[in-house]
């Protein structure tokens, strides 16, 4: 049986959850509550609303809030002070209080499964609400569901708005998780998780590969009511809002890459310092920061903006003498297609560095991204040094970095120029995907001079037994392959967050193997198949 770990995380802040009923028709929000409450302060100039307020306020623009709790429409209003909010009031996928488990210190109290005839309710309420509001005249939906078993028919519900131009907006969940909830999780729906005051993302947020945007927890001042996700995603419908102001033209997709087109979080490892938890491997989940008056920005009709993601240098340990190869990402952000020219500068990551190679990109449709690669012919700039391989073994190695810039965008990828007798191979991690049930899909990317024959990826328990393991095919220099990992339990998972490892790592023939990378993952058991048995590392 899998349960979660004993291992204490350090965090930016504790965050409690909470969600408050309370019975509202469909009415607007009266106009005294639309004036930003003295502790809500905090939250909008760190999303940058009173500046956004200078360029629009939400004039014209219609949000729904699919909810009962009338703390997260109380949000949407002092966010954009002059949208049309509707409460609709909902009992979708409310816990029964007859339902619910007792949390100890530290757990999430999670209900059990509703029953068929619940969920078939649920899903009629839900089509019947988005129609409501669609009849309201509302662009903008704020659905504030985090559920764990989404059926067809609410899949189909959200599907039916998104495909009459609606935006949806939901929150991850709150549970600590690697992936999102539904419906969240569903493709189009813009997902949103929760900042910690510090800026990094809340330790009890849900976070994956498909959350757009993360937002800080505006308070309304109550005792009980909107936290969490369920907060931020209210905080992001007040931002969609100032910008429909603007332009009622702006399409869903389009919204979709201006938010992701901003700077990303902080991860909760960085803000901690040294990495301890795991060793060069990326995130579960690191979405952009919500900022609403760069959204205003890149979303005007004449933006050609654009964003840089997934910057490095292959070989990671370059022979002295040897070429490497730069490469990086450009999303399109703005309304208009984006072109422009990539620097890439080697040294130590000063302003003063030296330009190497300049990489031309574009035109690129909005919301459409490519990779680009440039060759770069590096030498040392500052001396040698030992550096201990994930292998065991040593190196004398020279730190360098390359930084990329394009259009006030800066990315920086670090790597090494080695003696040329030394050329040790390398897998890196370069994205990974969680889905319910202990599914994992690992990109890894061979970052070695040479082919790479022995990578392999596994999903390992905090007990240390093998939940999934895969080897991958050869990859070339440069080569990426996505590794499917579908994990295991010995028996009926318990309910909550169970804590697992995912490694990257080659196993030579002959050789001890090594672990290159190594990330933390909080899975959802729930639905996993049995194993049929278990073994130990």
């Amino acid at each position: 049986m899998l349960a979660r770990g004993a291992l204490a995380i350090p965090c930016c802040a504790s965050l409690a959850i909470g969600i408050a009923a309370f019975a509202r028709p469909v009415i607007p929000l009266p106009a005294a509550d639309r004036s930003p409450a003295p502790a809500s302060r905090d939250a909008l100039e760190t999303a940058r609303f009173r500046e956004a307020w200078a360029v629009s306020r939400g004039a014209g623009v219609t949000v729904a809030v699919i909810s009962s709790d009338a703390a997260l429409a109380e949000i949407v209003t002092r966010a954009a002070p002059e949208a049309r909010v509707l409460v609709i009031d909902d009992d979708v996928g409310r816990e029964d209080p007859s339902t619910r488990l007792r949390a100890g210190p530290g757990e999430t109290a999670r209900a059990s499964p509703r029953s068929p005839r619940r969920r078939a309710r649920d899903d009629a309420t839900l089509a019947e609400r988005f129609e409501r509001a669609e009849a309201a005249g509302a662009r903008v939906v704020l659905l504030a569901l985090a559920r764990s078993h989404p059926s067809a028919a609410s899949e189909r519900a959200v599907a039916l708005a998104l495909a009459r131009g609606v935006f949806v907006v939901a929150p991850t969940g709150d549970e600590g998780l690697s992936h999102e909830r539904f419906p969240a999780a569903q493709a189009g729906v813009v997902s949103v998780a929760a900042l910690s005051p510090e800026g990094c993302l809340a330790p009890g947020t849900n976070a994956g590969a498909l959350t757009l945007v993360a937002a800080p927890v505006l308070s309304t001042g109550r005792d009980e009511g909107a936290r969490g996700s369920f907060a931020a995603s209210a905080l992001v419908a007040g931002a969609l809002a100032l910008a429909l102001s603007l332009d009622e033209t702006i399409r869903p997709g389009e919204v979709a890459a201006a938010l992701s087109g901003g700077a990303l979080v902080e991860t909760r490892e960085e803000a901690l310092g040294p990495r301890w938890l795991a060793s060069d491997g990326p995130p579960a989940a690191r979405p952009a920061r919500l900022d609403a008056r760069a959204l205003q920005e890149r979303l005007r009709p004449r933006s050609r903006a654009f964003a840089l993601r997934g910057a490095r240098v292959t070989p990671a340990h370059v022979p002295a003498g040897e070429r490497a190869w730069a490469r990086v990402s450009v999303l399109a952000s703005g309304r208009l297609p984006a072109r422009g020219t990539i620097e890439v500068a080697l040294g130590t990551g000063a302003s003063s560095d030296p330009v190497r190679l300049r990489l031309r990109f574009g035109p690129l449709e909005p919301c459409e991204s490519v990779e680009l690669e440039g060759e770069l012919s590096p030498s040392r700039v500052v001396p040698a040094r030992p550096l201990r391989t994930p292998g065991g073994g040593a190196l004398v190695a020279s730190p360098l970095v390359a930084t990329f810039r394009a259009g006030g965008n800066e990315e920086k990828a670090r790597f090494d120029i080695v003696p040329p007798d030394q050329s040790p191979p390398g897998a890196r991690l370069l994205s990974l995907e969680v889905e319910r049930g202990l599914l994992v899909r690992a990109t890894i990317e061979n970052a070695a001079a040479r082919e790479e024959t022995d990578a392999f990826a596994r999903l390992v328990a905090t007990n240390g037994s093998v939940l999934a393991e895969t080897s991958a095919p050869a990859l070339r220099r440069g080569e990426s392959a996505t590794l499917a990992l579908q994990g295991r339990v010995a028996g009926e998972a318990e309910p909550g967050p169970a804590d697992a490892w995912l490694e990257v790592g080659r196993r030579p023939r002959g050789f001890k193997e090594s672990v290159e990378a190594r990330v933390l993952l909080a899975l959802d058991p729930a639905g996993a198949p049995l194993a049929r048995r278990s073994r130990r590392r």
